[in-house]
């Protein structure tokens, strides 16, 4: 069954954009489209979307705030933030409203589909910049608590193994001997388990692991 999306967006040629990128994926189906706030209520109501795809400048009311606080209530649809500036204060709001991931107006299409893939799977997606600004999955996690040992779960338990050995500095040579595995296969769990949990680097899994206390803060200033 396909991944079905409703794009909220203010700009009628950027909705356009979007439909078509997302509209070449087999996998995806775009339900509708918004152009502010109300529609999106509108839209919500005639039809059963996984994924809304949301502009940070929608014109409301409702706010962008209140839609995601009204989405995360239903818990049937996932909201996945679009941005066209690095303004990392409202991302992070947004993101602690229960919104599950963000990408910028300018990500790639190859970005942005593989945002909404992660999403739709019940991950969560940073875009690569706002990541390097220091917005990371964390970020959305202190609406949930409960959500870092359910994200774990996801993960196979020879994921779990080699997390834990990634973010105490070993490196994938060294952690292919400990569990005795391959480096083709411990590189093969890395990427799993990067994309799992909507991550884009080393430092970002060891912030992951500290804010989720896989591994404790003076653990790693002491090694």
């Amino acid at each position: 069954m396909p991944v079905r999306i409703l794009i909220a967006e203010h700009e009628t040629v950027c909705r356009a954009g979007l439909r078509a990128l997302l509209e070449k994926v087999p996998e995806f189906c775009v339900v509708d489209e918004a152009e502010n706030s109300a529609s999106v209520i509108k839209a919500s109501r005639l039809w059963e979307t996984q994924v809304l795809l949301l502009d940070t400048e929608l014109p409301g009311p409702p706010s962008c705030r209140e839609l995601v606080r009204t989405f995360q209530r239903g818990r049937k649809t996932t909201v996945l933030i679009i941005t066209a500036e690095d303004d990392c204060d409202a991302v992070r709001d947004l993101l602690e409203l229960g919104a599950k991931g963000c990408i910028l107006k300018r990500s790639t299409e190859s970005e942005l589909i593989r945002a909404v893939e992660v999403v739709a799977n019940g991950g969560r997606y940073i875009d690569a910049e706002l990541s390097r600004l220091g917005i990371t999955a964390a970020c959305a996690e202190k609406s949930a608590p409960n959500q870092s040992r359910q994200l774990m779960a996801r993960l196979s338990l020879a994921e779990q193994n080699v997390c834990r050995l990634l973010v105490r500095g070993l490196t994938h040579a060294e952690v292919a001997q400990k569990l005795d595995l391959s480096e083709d296969a411990v590189e093969s769990h890395w990427h799993s388990i990067m994309n799992t949990l909507a991550l884009h680097s080393r430092a970002d899994l060891l912030r992951f692991a500290i804010d989720h206390e896989l591994l404790p803060a003076r653990w790693v200033l002491n090694d």
